[in-house]
């Protein structure tokens, strides 16, 4: 085994529910003294290592707000501070970096591993890191978007005949509203990565309205009609509903979910998945491999090079299959 025992870790970009799992798998694995920076990589250089005992991180597993907080870089973006980064490490006598977070924090990993062993434990709601199958936090805002869609369901029965739209987060990757429009039934889901003919969508819509059932809608925050789709971009929907209203003469109820997808206590999914996930990455680092990613392939969770996050993420064919059988995908049709 290699001699790395000093082991740093932070959480970057976007939070997600469930990542105290993987960090009581570090911290309680034997010969490992595990330190936070909060704030992401930034926090490397700006702030001391925080010890996180094995008794703290375990009593955690079960709660939503991280133990480590994150953070976005613009150290990350240079050479320049990439070597502080390093620099920073060294100086605090740390052997290995975990990084817990999305793509652009995957790369930010990848760009350090030459210098340093780092693994990546895969947290994002959006599932959208190629090479793993699952990320820590999807099932948890899964049921938050699920639990919304329910209940919508629920006042449409009372009110028949509306239109109702429900906008959700995912980025360019359609994984999240995908997941969470197959597990409530919503009536059509739009995804980032299929163009979007809005003449045929509010025809669509006019059809099914015209049944006298409520319409309910779930929209991707990446569908966009007449520019690019940039990260944090959110209210896509309100330029869909418009359309629909002026067509219909329908008033659409429109919800926005926003960051309360990305908050709340884990499901026990999330749990399981984030100790599997944290304990693949610290053994591979303890073990000497020097760029790893924690990812679910085939079932299991396993240590793959870091260089599978530059695969393109893709959509769960399952539940492409259920969506197709549901009528929801109506970008495809025709």
């Amino acid at each position: 085994m290699s001699t790395a025992r000093n082991i740093a870790l932070i959480t970057s970009g976007g939070d997600a529910p469930g990542l105290n799992g993987a960090i009581a798998a570090i911290a309680q694995t034997p010969g490992v003294n595990l330190y936070f920076y909060h704030g992401g990589f930034d926090g490397i250089i700006e702030q001391d290592p925080v010890a996180i005992s094995p008794m703290t991180a375990r009593e955690a597993v079960l709660q939503g707000e991280l133990l480590c907080h994150s953070g976005r870089s613009t150290y990350m973006l240079h050479e320049a501070g990439q070597k502080r980064v390093l620099e920073k490490l060294k100086q605090d006598c740390m052997d290995a970096l975990i990084v817990c977070g999305g793509n652009g924090s995957a790369q930010g990993a990848k760009a350090l591993s030459a210098s340093l062993p780092v693994a990546v434990v895969p947290m994002t709601i959006d599932n959208d890191i190629g090479g793993s199958e699952y990320t820590i936090g999807h099932d948890t805002a899964v049921n938050a978007i699920a639990d919304s869609l329910h209940r919508l369901r629920q006042t449409a029965a009372n009110l028949p005949g509306r239109i109702f739209m429900v906008e959700t987060f995912g980025g360019r990757c359609g994984q999240l509203p995908l997941a969470a429009a197959v597990a409530a039934s919503a009536d059509i889901v739009l995804l980032p990565e299929y163009e979007l003919n809005i003449d045929e969508f509010i025809t669509e819509v006019q059809a099914r309205s015209a049944r006298g059932k409520s319409v309910i809608i779930v929209v991707s925050e990446g569908v966009y009609l007449n520019k690019r789709f940039s990260a944090g971009d959110q209210g896509v929907s309100f330029a869909l509903a418009r359309a629909l209203e002026d067509s219909t003469g329908k008033r659409v109820r429109l919800s926005i979910l926003g960051y309360t997808q990305r908050a709340g206590d884990p499901t026990s999914y999330d749990c399981l998945m984030a100790k599997q996930m944290g304990k693949c990455a610290v053994d591979a680092l303890l073990n000497g491999e020097k760029a790893t990613l924690a990812a679910l392939k085939e079932g299991h969770v396993k240590a793959v090079p870091l260089t599978a996050i530059d695969q393109p993420p893709t959509l769960a064919k399952e539940f492409m299959k259920l969506a197709f059988n549901e009528n929801q995908l109506i970008q495809l049709e025709g």
